[in-house]
């Protein structure tokens, strides 16, 4: 079992190296969505799709399908494997267990990430409903500007209790049960 504050549990660097790492995974996935993306809209197909996103909530769900959905079974797929780890987590020597230790199960691994990843699909439906988003932003409507708020609150949160708690467990593995560990453990 790991305990709070023990040689099992990461520094605030290894943990954030790790983040970072796995952005840089997040962002080439992004880069190759860009340039489908691009692609699309020269082809035949981009009037009709730029048609389709038109409306918020169709590109809500746009944008939720092949952004936030692929994310979220990157992170849960790899943080419920056998090695219970992402590749940035890998590569700094960590694992996501349950607490107490144990393989965290694929539903503990989903719902860990639906928790990390709420401030950026927040934010996603925060941006999407700025009329004239992305190229002609107007003030946006009052819920907009509140969600937003509530997007850096909700960061902010993860970063203190990443800094405060001896056992570095942010928010997202309390809900699930889970703890961030050194591999080598």
């Amino acid at each position: 079992m790991t305990v709070e504050g023990s040689k099992d549990t990461p520094t605030v660097g290894r943990r954030l190296a790790a983040f970072g790492l796995d952005y840089l995974v997040v962002l080439a996935y992004l880069v190759v969505l860009g340039c489908i993306s691009w692609a699309l809209m020269r082809s035949a197909s981009g009037e009709a799709w730029l048609e389709f996103t038109s409306r918020p909530s169709r590109m809500e769900l746009v944008v939720f399908l092949v952004t936030v959905l692929p994310v979220g079974a990157y992170f849960a797929l790899m943080e419920s494997s056998p090695r219970g780890a992402t590749l940035g987590k890998r590569r700094m020597r960590l694992r996501v267990v349950r607490l107490g230790g144990g393989r965290l199960s694929l539903g503990r691994a989903v719902l860990r990430s639906a928790v990390k990843l709420l401030p950026w699909q927040i934010a996603h439906t925060s941006l999407i409903h700025i009329p004239g988003w992305p190229l002609d932003p107007q003030p946006p409507p009052t819920w907009v500007t509140g969600s937003m708020g509530l997007v850096w609150a909700l960061v902010g949160f993860y970063v203190i209790a990443l800094a405060v708690r001896r056992d570095r467990r942010l928010p997202y593995d309390w809900i699930a049960g889970s703890q961030v560990v050194s591999a080598e453990s």
